[in-house]
């Protein structure tokens, strides 16, 4: 169902159905308020609401919405809904759980009419104090392993992965979140009898007062009562588990293999024992119950296998009687053929083929002309990894993996690499393999030249149709990552800007002053681009662009990418990220022709930019307006790299024609507060224009970009280094691996930057590549 989002200054919609007669329908719907966040009263905060009824003033549901650092239309969070509907007038919730202390945190109000839902504006509020839930309760309290229970109470994230819950420790699958209940899987490795149980609401843990019991099973009675080997044995009782694997079920000295189970009964295949007379035990996650009476076992009268489950390589035994070996020409696992390793009267030694692919597998006898099957199969067991080499590498190391029963044939093992950061997986092959041990080169394998992302991934195998996943880990620390090319095609000169967790590029030229505006959005999650509607003034080269929470700002710039024919443009455009929608603000006081102006956002309202040289304009976004602010030193370099830091400015380097080697050194600090420019330690590597800027938490980043000197040369860069204010100091780091280039852009989203585009002077370029510092903590 397709929900309509309305803002509360909108007056009225109109939904046209159309028909073959035109037929109109007009619905008018509530307006809402958000009207004010309450911390008053400590443990809790209080929203408060308006909704203003119009028309028939049919209201189905009111409450409100709230995410942390986001817009909880665009990034669902929580949610709360008011169980009293009030036809008009004020409303509130007050909310007694999952807020964090510090965190900013977005809430809108909302009404729902039909399928349709009004939201008001977003108010931002800082949480004073973590807020836990003050109870939450379990239920059932009593089950198996794998079983779904329900915890409410609480106000829960509405993204899983927000959510976690732990049965003594042991992680639950969380199979579906509302407002208030968690649904969620008893953990299949728990075996604790009483478990306590604790809910993690992103980072706030409450322990709930209840505990979770394990279900001891028991035995009621077993049929039949006496039984041959190898055939099925049905157990009746209690507290079994419907998943066969948590059901150990031993005959005797022999362990039987389950085929199919439920609560109250389990059917099994009876193994070889050395006695006839045996108890049958079924243990069930840890809790285990004996049969009072025996089994009585018919010794084996027809041909069959044992174990019936094992490792690649392992050797199990064909039991016969009366059989010449010389008439038997092969045996298979399936369609994989087994070598015979040992043989005598009654028994033959085969082995589990290093190449087989399926986990239950028919075994399968070529008896001189003719093939006997068993009517049960064999069961590989599932590989594990207990130890990785190197918890710490880079892309194209090669790191071994140790653990059981991995195959020995290399291709037939794929190896699981899960980023705990998003949950993206991906599939890497061996180089080398052994059944205890694995060697596995680290780099992209669907995309060969590309990386793995930064981050840490929980490392899983796969030999047959199941993955599993083990609980070892690894961190990859890599700087440089490149990602599919960007969809807009080649170009240098264009703008780029991030906002609220999406990157958005565009505009700028191919060559033969092919000027685009054309505006793309980049998902780093999916790592999918979205083609948005193009930028609304014409197209141009070197705008100025700057960014605050919501929007970004792009304007001025020039209409050609020749400096004797191209003029400089004024005016710019606010693009609203919820939207999609430019709308056109004041214009620049003055943009100077043939030059790149450098720019910065400082802070939330304040943006500033030296449009011509000389000068150094800013602009509020908050009152829509400009003002030069600054004229005098730095501002006569032009193209400087540029990032800002704790609301201050940073211009490094830039050309000065003025300059014997056309290009500086300079660092230069701006203090929008107070309106002053100091001058830093000069940049220590070589000067330049035209590179890329940036800011990632409290450093700066500038590389790539031209030396230059006037009318002799342009040399085209690939260094890149880091700049610490609180030292003054320059570090530099791996240079950027898409080679020399300039005129690129760069966005960030969080604690990684994107450059893409540019000029690697031949060619213009469409590669990206995203930047993580792992020393930038």
């Amino acid at each position: 169902m397709k929900k309509l989002f309305i803002n509360i200054f909108s007056l009225l919609i109109i939904v046209m159905l159309s028909t073959c007669d035109k037929d109109y329908i007009t619905r008018e719907f509530p307006s809402v308020i958000t009207l004010s966040v309450d911390q008053s009263i400590p443990g809790q905060v209080t929203f408060n609401g308006k909704i203003i009824t119009r028309n028939s003033g049919k209201i189905d549901e009111m409450g409100f919405i709230w995410q942390g650092e986001y817009d909880p239309v665009d990034h669902p969070g929580y949610r709360i809904v008011i169980t009293s509907i009030s036809k008009s007038g004020s409303f509130s919730a007050t909310v007694k759980a999952s807020l964090k202390k510090d965190i900013h945190y977005y809430v809108r109000a909302f009404a729902r009419v039909d399928e349709y839902m009004v939201y008001g504006d977003s108010l931002d509020f800082k949480c004073l104090n973590n807020i836990n839930a003050p109870a939450l309760n379990l239920y059932p309290v009593t089950g198996n392993a794998g079983d779904t229970v329900l915890i409410s109470g609480g106000i829960f994230n509405l993204i899983n992965s927000k959510n976690s819950v732990t049965f003594d420790g042991h992680e639950s699958t969380i199979v579906e979140v509302s407002d208030s209940v968690i649904w969620c899987i008893v953990p299949l490795d728990l075996t604790t009898r009483v478990s306590t149980v604790a809910v993690s609401v992103e980072g706030l843990v409450t322990a709930l007062s209840q505990t979770f019991t394990l279900v001891t099973p028991t035995i009621t009675s077993f049929t039949p009562g006496m039984i041959p080997v190898l055939d099925t044995l049905v157990i009746t009782g209690t507290g079994f588990n419907r998943i066969n694997s948590l059901n150990k079920v031993t005959i005797g000295n022999g362990l039987a293999q389950v085929i199919s189970s439920s609560q109250t009964s389990l059917s099994v295949i009876v193994p070889f024992t050395n006695d006839s007379l045996c108890f049958i035990s079924v243990e069930v996650s840890g809790q285990k119950t004996t049969s009072s009476g025996k089994l009585k076992i018919i010794g084996p009268i027809v041909d069959y296998f044992f174990p019936l489950s094992g490792n690649y390589l392992d050797t199990i035994f064909i039991h016969f009687k009366h059989l010449n070996q010389a008439l038997v020409n092969a045996v298979y696992f399936d369609n994989y053929q087994s070598n015979i390793v040992s043989s005598s009267d009654s028994t033959m030694g085969i082995e589990v083929p290093g190449n087989l692919n399926k986990e239950f597998s028919s075994v399968r006898l070529f008896i001189a002309s003719s093939e006997y099957i068993f009517n049960y199969k064999f069961h590989l067991n599932p590989p594990d990894i207990n130890k990785i080499s190197k918890v710490i590498c880079l892309n194209q190391e090669i790191i071994t993996l140790f653990g059981n029963n991995f195959s020995p044939t290399a291709y037939l093992n794929k190896i699981l690499f899960r980023n705990v950061e998003n949950g993206n997986t991906y599939i890497l092959f061996p180089l080398n393999a052994w059944k205890d041990s694995i060697e596995v080169k680290i780099y992209n394998h669907q995309k060969p030249g590309y990386s793995l992302p930064s981050s840490t991934y929980q490392i899983g195998i796969q030999t047959c149709e199941t993955a599993y996943m083990s609980d070892k880990g690894l961190s990859i620390i890599d700087m440089w990552r490149r990602l599919d090319d960007f969809p807009g095609g080649e170009r240098y000169k264009g703008a780029a800007f991030a906002i609220n967790g999406k990157g958005y590029c565009g505009l700028g030229t191919k060559l033969g002053n092919l000027i685009q505006k054309d505006i793309w959005r980049y998902d780093p999650v999916t790592e999918v681009w979205t083609n948005l509607p193009d930028y609304p003034g014409q197209a141009r080269i070197l705008p100025c662009v700057f960014q605050n929470s919501t929007c970004g700002f792009v304007g001025g710039g020039q209409s050609l990418d020749n400096t004797a024919n191209q003029l400089p443009f004024k005016d710019f455009y606010k693009f609203e990220a919820a939207t999609s929608i430019w709308t056109r603000i004041a214009d620049a006081p003055d943009v100077a022709k043939s030059y790149a102006g450098a720019y910065a956002s400082p802070n939330n309202d304040i943006h500033v930019a030296n449009l011509v040289t000389g000068s150094l304009y800013e602009y509020n976004s908050l009152v829509n307006s400009w003002s030069q602010t600054y004229t005098g030193d730095a501002m006569t370099n032009g193209e400087p790299q540029t990032f800002s830091i704790n609301e201050k400015v940073y211009f490094v380097g830039g050309a000065n024609n003025s300059l014997t080697n056309g290009s500086n050194n300079q660092v230069w600090e701006y203090d929008p507060a107070t309106n002053s420019m100091t001058r830093k330690n000069d940049f220590p590597g070589t000067s330049r224009y035209g590179g890329f800027g940036f800011s990632i938490g409290n450093y700066g980043y500038i590389g790539c970009g031209i030396n230059y000197v006037y009318n002799v040369y342009a040399q085209y860069l690939s260094d890149v280094y880091r700049y610490d204010p609180q030292n003054d100091s320059w570090t530099q780091i791996e240079s950027f691996p898409g080679g020399n280039r300039s005129c690129q852009v760069s966005f960030v989203i969080g604690n990684k930057a994107y450059i893409l585009t540019g000029y690697n002077t031949s060619s213009l370029t469409k590669d990206v590549w995203e930047f993580y510092d792992p020393y930038n903590n």
